[in-house]
């Protein structure tokens, strides 16, 4: 974020992360299942340049995360239901 918020960033310091595919070639993706949506998200990566990295589909306990990625600068955890589809806004 210190990086975004400079006039001039270091392009080599940014890291662009996706974690959702919400809308590809104008189709919107929302109403998929989060399953269906990675399995779009993996599709459009695998065929670029771009280093990928994969995210853990289940994790038993969120918690044991919070450290971790404190530790590496994250700004928090995301968790989503896989079978659900994606919603705008806060939810529960």
């Amino acid at each position: 974020m210190h990086q975004m918020r400079t006039r001039w960033p270091d392009e080599s310091q940014l890291v662009f992360l996706a974690f959702d595919l919400l809308h590809q070639d104008g189709v919107d993706l929302r109403s998929l299942s989060l399953t269906e949506r990675n399995r779009d998200l993996t599709r459009l990566c695998r065929g670029s340049h771009i280093p990928f990295l994969k995210q853990v589909e289940t994790f038993p306990d969120g918690e044991v995360l919070f450290d971790p990625c404190k530790k590496f600068g994250f700004e928090g955890v995301v968790s989503k239901r896989r079978t659900s589809g994606y919603s705008s806004g806060l939810s529960r």
